[in-house]
């Protein structure tokens, strides 16, 4: 089997690393062959050489530092439904599926406080009990009594 058929695209998944990988050994190989090999084309990385990033990793690159602003301004405790709605006030427009994936690939998390749990009396316990200094008597024969 062929290493640049089936198996082959897993090596290398996306252009871009195919790329960075022919520019790290452009002295040892030929570019040609690389991109031969690689199932690129030879003009498409000499674009990318010219063009290293993108129109559309510049606008996720510029909504991340957005998302990171108004995190930072919630004191880290927005998470990508309220990030959204911020963003929507001030004009940027992203879907909140969008916003969450990129917070996810940034590694931008919100605090998440647990919620406040009511702890009962722990009878059983060794510690001494207070003495019944008013003498009070809760028992009763029969229901109604005291």
């Amino acid at each position: 089997m062929n290493c640049t058929e089936k198996g082959g695209r897993h090596l290398l998944q996306e252009r871009r690393e195919a790329f960075r990988f022919i520019k790290e050994n452009a002295k040892i190989f030929p570019v040609e062959k690389m991109c031969k090999v690689l199932n690129v084309s030879s003009s498409s990385y000499y674009y990318w050489r010219k063009h290293p990033v993108g129109s559309r990793q510049q606008t996720q690159n510029q909504l991340v530092s957005h998302i990171r602003r108004v995190h930072t301004e919630s004191q880290c405790r927005y998470g990508s439904p309220r990030i959204t709605d911020e963003l929507r006030e001030q004009g940027v427009k992203a879907s909140r599926n969008r916003i969450a994936r990129l917070m996810q690939k940034a590694g931008i998390r919100s605090i998440i406080y647990k919620k406040y749990r009511v702890q009962t009396t722990d009878s059983n316990h060794n510690y001494p009990v207070a003495k019944n200094l008013l003498n009070r008597d809760f028992t009763a024969e029969k229901p109604g009594q005291k």
